[in-house]
């Protein structure tokens, strides 16, 4: 058991290990199953963490784990307890992990998909360097800021990280500090395209987005993402789309540069000689359509997914803590599984 941020995390040793401060190892005397007191701790554990203290991170003694209070069962009754909890936790969590799959194997359909679309649209009509489409490519200013987000009218500047998964969200910014003259040639408006250009996570450097029409006043562009300003002709959400797709992602996975272990960049060249198809502007709008509506269709089962995931798992706690605790007997609970197929 993690007895140090986070307290109460759990898991099985299956092995000669050495443990540090951070982990207690708990061993269980004859005359008790080790099964039961494992999930009377998975069901307790809220009550544990509210013992936690420390300034820099929560931690536990070994005082409050001797003090940890579990059900008083009969052997008979914890290894009865312990054989239903693991049929029914384990069918639960094959339950989840099956809906896990399911939204990994959506976004790998919208990523085939999308990469159907520009290749539908270049065979047509051929693909131009980004760098032609362009009027502007810039960086912007990273001043000295807070960690918290602007508030109340105050100036604030986006995270690099704003942009990833290719929304734009205006809430992860840093407040600019009083005092501090914002520079206004690096407010961020309703339309503009962005870019991130640096990251320590290789797959999230190149993530666009559009910023919104209704974006609220008063964010500016930080140097670690570029603003791309279109020629007129161009629909900024269909190059947007057009830049998530497989062809371009790999020719920004291949111009990345930086040293091993060190913050990893997107050089100004490589984003300049990324591929856009040639439609007209109308072709365009219809491409944006069908995007979008893709989109919207693969939102709605991740996140009616993702809900079934947290209820599955809400669901599992809440009959871990009522099987230890006694609330109900388990010789004659149901073997239904919610969401678990006939």
């Amino acid at each position: 058991m993690s007895v140090r941020a986070p307290v109460g995390a759990l898991n099985w040793c299956d092995r000669e290990i050495g443990i540090g401060r951070g982990v207690a190892a708990i061993r269980v005397i004859s005359g008790a199953d080790s099964r039961f007191i494992y999930r009377c701790m998975e069901a307790l554990r809220v009550d544990l963490q509210s013992r936690g203290t420390g300034s820099t991170f929560q931690a536990v003694t070994v005082d409050d784990l001797l003090d940890f209070r579990v059900p008083n069962r009969s052997l008979d009754e914890q290894q009865r307890i312990a054989d239903f909890l693991d049929d029914r936790v384990a069918r639960i969590d094959q339950i989840i992990a099956a809906r896990k799959t399911q939204v990994a194997s959506v976004k790998q359909d919208r990523a085939a998909y999308l990469q159907g679309e520009f290749t539908a649209a270049a065979v047509g009509h051929g693909t131009a360097r980004l760098g032609y489409l362009l009027s502007n490519l810039e960086q912007g200013w990273s001043p000295q800021a807070d960690a918290t987000p602007a508030e109340g009218g105050r100036w604030g500047v986006m995270r690099a990280g704003s942009v990833n998964g290719g929304f734009f969200r205006a809430g992860d910014n840093k407040a600019l500090p009083e005092g501090l003259e914002p520079r206004t040639e690096y407010e961020i408006h309703g339309g503009d395209i962005l870019m991130s250009r640096a990251s320590g996570s290789p797959e999230l450097i190149g993530s666009v987005a559009v910023v919104p029409q209704d974006v609220r006043p008063k964010l500016l562009l930080p140097d670690k993402l570029y603003r791309l300003t279109l020629l007129p002709g161009w629909s900024a959400d269909f190059v947007v789309g057009m830049l998530r797709a497989h062809e371009n992602r790999e020719r920004i996975r291949l111009g990345i540069s930086g040293a091993e272990g060190m913050a990893n960049n997107l050089p100004s060249g490589v984003i300049r000689g990324l591929r856009v198809p040639q439609l007209s502007l109308r072709a365009q709008g219809e491409v944006v359509g069908r995007l979008a509506a893709r989109q919207q269709a693969d939102r709605n089962f991740e996140a009616g997914t993702t809900r079934s995931i947290e209820l599955l798992t809400e669901y599992k706690q809440s009959l871990i803590t009522a099987a230890v605790t006694g609330e109900f007997d388990v010789t004659t609970a149901s073997t239904r599984i919610p969401g678990e197929q006939a």
